[in-house]
Order: structure tokens, then sequence, then C-alpha cells
């Protein structure tokens, strides 16, 4: 054990230690602006349903248009409010153990003290942290975000420590906090391309044996978010309507075909959006020393450092049924004399702003050079 691990260590602990700076751990927001949101959403929904009841009820007959429309408005709020709200006891329960974290900074290197267990990073080996969105546009109001850590991968390729937000007055804080103890990164000229093949190199990092100083970005689930299920919802009001029928009335095979319809859009959408997730392999992007790789249907797509003069997150608008309005975000390669290459963020495991900063990271040099000093 490193002697300043166990100054860290003694420093959380309570002793006191002059040359190691210990972080303030506070209690995390539980109700930010997403979860407020998700939580009005719940009760929105109720109202709709139960005013389309209402409706239903004057109406005299469950197939009313205003009955439907207000019953389907209903239960989709309340879908988009259960996912909103759902974060909230996660919250709970990390308020509720919060003396179990620690985070200490020492000349040498950083510990960080988890339930799982602890992190020692020396200080060479941490090239920044980033906390994801806008902080500054949102001072005025608090939210849930974590800050990561980019830090030299391990052997099974992840180079990202992610840190609660519990550290500090809140989490823009901690990043600037991390970044002044960490102080300015060298530099590194890029690399010439090396002889392995990107797919041996892609599906090496694929089955976990990610050479030293390649890190792993792995896919992310949000995409499922963005299907047609208004289709879907609509099935589930009109087999509830079917379902409250006198029972002298009979629509024949009518509701059956209809629900068939309803559920089979969803599914052929997940099933030809799998014909481009499934080639990745469980992987989002790879990043090595000489290029960022990603794999299509076609094969493996490489962008070199040396061809790569910028990159940038792209932010637009959009909708979906579970999301509403929102802000849809890429990360975007800039290639010389060839076309940029566009990540959707829905796709990464990470927010598309810790994907760039960890990606700035290997373009500039300052990681992956543990795995190029090991083949020289």
């Amino acid at each position: 054990m490193s002697e300043w691990v166990a100054r860290a260590r003694r420093a959380l602990d309570g002793a006191d230690e002059p040359d190691v700076d210990v972080v303030a751990v506070q209690k995390p927001v539980r109700i930010d602006r997403p979860v407020a949101l998700g939580l009005f959403s719940l009760v929105a929904g109720v109202a709709l349903f139960a005013a389309g009841i209402w409706r239903e009820v004057h109406a005299q007959t469950p197939f009313d248009f205003v009955a439907l429309g207000l019953r389907f408005l209903g239960i989709a709020a309340f879908v988009r409010g259960v996912l909103g709200a759902l974060p909230l006891g996660t919250r709970l329960a990390l308020a509720s153990r919060t003396r179990r974290y620690g985070l200490a900074l020492a000349d040498e290197g950083l510990l960080f003290r988890e339930p799982g267990g602890e992190h020692a990073i020396a200080r060479e080996h941490v090239a920044g942290a980033v906390e994801p969105g806008e902080w500054g546009s949102r001072a005025n109001f608090r939210r849930f975000s974590p800050v990561y850590l980019l830090v030299e991968p391990d052997a099974a390729g992840h180079a990202l420590i992610e840190l609660p937000p519990i550290f500090d007055d809140n989490p823009g804080v901690l990043a600037e906090h991390l970044t002044r103890w960490r102080g300015p990164t060298a530099v590194v000229e890029a690399l010439p391309p090396a002889d392995r093949l990107a797919s041996k190199v892609y599906d090496d990092a694929a089955h976990g044996r990610s050479a030293p100083g390649v890190a792993v970005l792995r896919h992310g689930r949000t995409w499922l978010r963005r299907g047609p299920y208004a289709a879907l919802l609509f099935g589930a009001v009109f087999a509830e309507a079917v379902a409250r029928l006198p029972s002298d009335v009979s629509l024949g095979i009518l509701p059956a075909a209809a629900l068939g319809v309803c559920v089979l859009i969803p599914l052929t959408w997940i099933v030809l959006s799998w014909r481009h997730v499934g080639p990745r392999r469980g992987l989002a992007l790879v990043l090595t020393a000489h290029e960022a790789l990603m794999r299509t249907r076609g094969g493996v797509l490489r962008a070199r450092w040396t061809d790569v003069p910028s990159m940038a997150v792209e932010k637009a608008a959009g909708w979906s049924l579970l999301d509403g309005w929102s802000e849809t975000r890429k990360l975007r390669f800039d290639r010389v004399e060839n076309t940029p290459i566009r990540y959707d963020e829905a796709f990464l495991g990470v927010p598309a702003d810790v994907a760039l900063a960890l990606a700035e990271a290997y373009r500039k040099g300052a990681l992956g050079r543990r795995g190029v000093r090991s083949t020289a």
C-alpha cells in the first residue's frame, strides 16, 4: 500500500492530515427539475384519466372519442411520470448511505471511498473531471448530476469513475475542484496508426480482453424510449374500453386484430433498430491511443486522431411520447477530407459531454499511453 493512500485513509477516518484535502460530503438533491416534472406528470395523468371516465359516464358509451382521447393522454402522462419519478428512489437510497462515501485528494493521488470498495488513483493517471450539461445556465436550480473522472483505463477498459453528487456544494463546484487539483495535463502529438487490425481490437474489447491503454464505452439503452409507443398505448386504451362493453355487445375479431397491430408496430421498430444495434456487440466506442472505433453493419468504422481536427456535441430539439419535448444530443467527430461521424447520445452509455471529454483526452494524448509504452 502506498504511503499516500494510507494518509488519505486516515484523513477519511477523521485523522488530521495537513497534506490531504478531504472533500465535504452532503446530502444529495432529491427532487430536481426532471423528477419534479415526473411527479407533475403522474398527477396530471391521474387527473386526465379520471376526466376521461367522467366524460364516458356522461356520454354513456365507452367509445366516446373525447373520453378515449382523455384516457389516452392520461395513460401517456402517467407512464412518462413513472419514468421521470423513478430516480427518486435511487436518490433516497443514496441519501441514506452518504456516510459510507468519502473523497480525499493528496498531492500524489486521489482516494474515492464508496460502499462497494475504494478507488486509489495516482495523480498522473487522472486526465480530468467533467460534469455533464451546462452547469452555468442552471446555476439557480440545483440538480442531481454525477461528476465523471477521466482515468487511465483498467484491464476491462473502464476509463470513467462516476462520483455521485454528494461532494462540495454542487457538481459544478466539485468538477472545478478536481480540475484545479489535477492541474494541466501534457498534450502529446497523435501517434501513427498501429499495426493491429481495427476489427481485432474491437472484438477483443467486446469480449473483455482490452489491450492496455484501450478504453471502452458501453452501449446505452436510452434509444428504446424513442420507439413508436403511441400505438401500444392506444391499444391499451382500446382494449380497456372493449373490456367494459355490455356482455350482449360483440365486436367480433376487430379488437384482437387492432390490438395485434398496436403491439406489432413497436415490436417491428425494435427489430429493425436492432439490426444496427446488434453488430455493436454491446459497445458504443472503443478508444485507443491512435483512433476511435465504432462498429456498423458494414464493419468497423475508424476515426484516426491524426484525421480528426475537432470534436463537438451537437444539440437539437426533439420530442418523444415518453420524454416529451427534450434536447437531443449527438457526439460529432470531424474528419479531414471526409464526412463527420455522428453518434446519438441515446446509444451511448454516458452523456455526450462525458464521451466527448474522454475522446478529447485520447486525441490530445492525455490517456492511452500506457498501452503504447507496453508495446514499444
